[in-house]
């Protein structure tokens, strides 16, 4: 029984290093433009109690080394100072402050923020970015630069995410790892399939190809609205593409163990479908491939003459695997090296998250997200 456990999961983390290999061989860098786009863009930030980095993520968006481009803001029923600071910009004719509209059943705050803003727009591109995120200068020429000569209908960006302390270098790598590691991402490069790449950061879309699969009015209801609006421009038939943006797009998306835990179990049971027992599997599945390779320098260290032998031999490839993988993935995207060796911790960290999320939703009836609550029957993915 142990053998076939222990040369399972040799298998899997086999096929899972294989599939690393091939997602990050698939996911490019943004190049840069080698001409100049003359297209107007709408650039539209929701922000929702966000003094903390409004002020910079504005200043940055009209920094942009483009000919024709608007900045919409949106206030949404913000309490703390994100309108002063939205104010302190307003000489500037190119930044549109809004306010959001008023919130209706069946709507969440951001997809409600985000179709204020995208109502306002005249740009032929719109582009959808969170309140904490710094655009490089050259960003909008790139991006839009990259759309027109490829063809596509919607870009988006992975991000240079910022990191602060133990917790932040220590998590913030799960993001890229699922993405890369544990999800067959290349898919998302080919047309026929359902998978789609998107992020808050940065998603740029064609404003034509935005109305015609329905705007947000489609996603009122999605807590992940910008992987949703992704995978349904392309299930309409448009072109998406996704690119390695962290020389243009910075992101300091959580400070924190506290953050990183809040905002992660929003996202969590919605990813499961509202399933119950997807989460319990995947908890179960984790266990397995996360933390049992590890259990490989315990188990040398109490019969060291079966550490190349046997299941103790074959966990201990399998732990080789998993330090090939997450290096890869943590070499390509900047990530500290040393957080691979104690990420047994932030799988149990996950693993928290995941039932954390299923506890919220299903013993409360909620999911929580910036001051709201959100009756759990009427989220979805």
């Amino acid at each position: 029984m142990l053998d076939a456990v222990a040369t399972g999961l040799l298998v899997v983390w086999g096929l899972l290093t294989l599939q690393t290999i091939v997602n990050l061989l698939t996911f490019r860098t943004l190049a840069r433009a080698t001409g100049e786009s003359t297209s107007r863009v709408s650039i539209v930030i929701p922000a929702r109690n966000e003094e903390r980095y409004i002020g910079r993520t504005l200043d940055a968006a009209l920094r942009q080394e483009y000919p024709d481009f608007e900045v919409i803001v949106v206030d949404d029923e913000s309490t703390d100072g994100t309108a002063d600071a939205i104010a302190r910009r307003g000489s500037d004719p190119r930044l549109v402050p809004l306010g959001s509209r008023p919130l209706e059943p069946g709507w969440l705050g951001k997809p409600n923020a985000l179709a204020t803003g995208a109502a306002k727009a005249i740009g032929k591109w719109i582009l959808f970015m969170d309140a904490d995120v710094e655009l490089h200068p050259k960003a909008l020429r790139d991006s839009v630069a990259a759309c027109e000569s490829g063809g596509w209908d919607h870009l988006a960006l992975l991000p240079h995410l910022e990191r602060e302390g133990f917790w932040e270098e220590l998590l913030m790598p799960i993001i890229p790892v699922v993405a890369l590691v544990y999800f067959p991402s290349f898919l998302a490069h080919l047309p026929w399939t359902r998978v789609a790449a998107g992020g808050g950061a940065f998603g740029l879309v064609r404003r034509e190809a935005y109305e015609a699969m329905g705007g947000h009015e489609n996603l009122k209801s999605s807590v992940v609205d910008d992987i949703r609006l992704a995978m349904d421009l392309k299930k309409a038939g448009f072109v998406s593409a996704a690119r390695a943006g962290m020389h243009r797009v910075r992101l300091r998306m959580y400070h924190g163990l506290s953050e990183f835990i809040e905002g992660f179990t929003k996202n969590a049971h919605a990813g499961f479908g509202r399933s119950v027992w997807k989460p319990v599997f995947a908890v179960v599945v984790f266990l397995w491939i996360g933390l049992t390779p590890f259990a490989w320098p315990v188990l040398v260290a109490l019969f060291p003459s079966s550490a190349f032998t046997g299941v103790v031999g074959s966990l201990g490839a399998s732990l080789a695997l998993v330090f090939v993988s997450l290096g890869l993935v943590h070499v390509r995207l900047g990530f500290p090296l040393w957080s691979i060796v104690l990420s047994p911790i932030a799988t149990l960290v996950t693993l928290y998250v995941m039932l954390r999320s299923l506890r919220m939703a299903r013993s409360d009836g909620v999911v929580r997200w910036r001051g709201r609550e959100y009756p759990h029957e009427s989220t979805e993915f």
